[in-house]
């Protein structure tokens, strides 16, 4: 489990994760990237529109070797 916040300028942004054996990615307590279960590593991306302000930024990661989390 890994946190930050994160300083928005008004915009779409897209995420990513990628992890062998789950990730998730949440935004303000929101879903925005579900890479969920056990599989070869794999990367998915979610999108989310923020406005100007701060948002917590949380990802969880699983992995079958150690994970490796970079925001």
């Amino acid at each position: 489990f890994y946190r930050i916040n994160h300083y928005a300028t008004a915009g779409v942004y897209t995420f990513y994760t990628s992890a062998d054996a789950g990730s998730n990615l949440y935004i303000n307590n929101l879903q925005v990237v579900n890479n969920d279960g056990v599989h070869p590593a794999l990367q998915d991306s979610g999108t989310i529109t923020l406005y100007p302000g701060t948002y917590p930024i949380e990802a969880d990661a699983v992995a079958k070797t150690a994970p490796k989390v970079e925001f």
